[in-house]
């Protein structure tokens, strides 16, 4: 099954653990073993800045590609630019982007942004057209925006090898996200509904020339009563967890909103969807519990509903690999 997927995975959140920085590297190469493509690194301002995790998982694998999470409070289209490239040349390889609108409100306010969402979505829209420009124009730019002014600013000399272009993945799931997605990105990525829904809200509004990625954990193991005794041992829901889900239902965020009315309506769905782990506050994403059989033949159906890049979150071992592989390849 894995020919129907793309596949990549996200790096561990940054922990206490002496050992962090070494677990990185040690996850990163279970993924290459397993044919990931890339891996993914979060954004936010408790996590090591992504670009040196990104050059860091660079110098201990032998191809696999770092997906950069860039938000525009954070860093300029300029800094992010160069440093894209400078990693792209003096490696030789890709470095592709995620793009994020940044949902932690707090976040925000420490950085002294005090943006809309609307204005968010609209300065993210002239950051990517920056970005591209600089990127792929071979004259100086010129730029007037809301948000961003640039006269006659070039970054040359940048890739001119097309295998190092960056991929662009937009992420989210608001008809703000999918209208960004579908004017500039490659890639839009999303943290799925249930795969019914998903496949009723989603996909239909997207443009051909977009991929849609979904970003997911896979909790498999031989029978489904194993699986589920791992995935409530790592994932333990209380009842203040619960209480707190409730509130995010007034996210502005619409991926935080959607979460949490699923796991308002339902703690598990269709018998694999589960919100457990995100009800407990350990995991920002759905997880798909179960028997490995049980689990492939629901992630078919996303494929089925046009989800052409399967992103797992949340595998932490060896052990969980070789499960997942279990799914997408016994």
């Amino acid at each position: 099954m894995n020919n129907l997927f793309d596949l990549y995975c996200n790096l561990p959140n940054y922990d206490d653990r002496s050992d962090y920085y070494n677990h990185v590297v040690e996850i990163s190469k279970i993924a290459e073993e397993y044919r990931y493509k890339g891996t993914l690194f979060h954004f936010n301002l408790s996590q090591p800045d992504p670009f040196v995790l990104a050059s860091l998982v660079i110098q201990n694998t032998k191809g696999l590609i770092p997906i950069v999470a860039v938000q525009p409070q954070y860093i300029n289209p300029v800094a992010a630019t160069k440093i894209i490239t400078t990693l792209s040349q003096v490696t030789g390889r890709p470095v592709y982007i995620n793009m994020i609108v940044g949902a932690a409100q707090n976040e925000a306010l420490r950085l002294g942004d005090t943006l809309t969402y609307k204005e968010k979505y609209a300065r993210l829209e002239e950051y990517i057209s920056i970005f591209k420009q600089l990127f792929h124009s071979e004259k100086p730019i010129q730029y007037k925006g809301e948000y961003y002014h640039f006269n006659n600013l070039s970054l040359s000399p940048l890739n001119n090898n097309e295998l190092l272009t960056p991929k662009l993945f937009v992420s989210g799931a608001s008809d703000h996200h999918i209208q960004i997605a579908n004017s500039h990105a490659d890639v839009v990525l999303t943290h799925p509904q249930p795969v019914g829904k998903f496949k009723k809200n989603y996909s239909y509004n997207l443009s051909e020339s977009v991929d849609v990625g979904i970003k997911i954990g896979i909790i498999a193991r031989k029978t489904s009563e194993e699986a589920w005794k791992v995935a409530n041992a790592r994932y333990p829901v209380s009842k203040m967890a619960i209480a707190t889900n409730r509130y995010k239902k007034h996210s502005e965020s619409a991926w935080i909103r959607n979460m949490a009315l699923e796991g308002i309506e339902s703690e598990l769905h269709d018998n694999v969807f589960w919100l457990g782990g995100y009800i407990s506050g350990l995991s920002n994403n759905p997880i798909l519990v179960g028997e490995h059989q049980e689990v492939r033949q629901y992630l078919k159906k996303y494929s089925e509903a046009g989800a052409k890049i399967l992103l797992i979150s949340g595998a932490q071992s060896k052990e969980d690999f070789e499960n997942i592989d279990q799914v997408l390849n016994g």
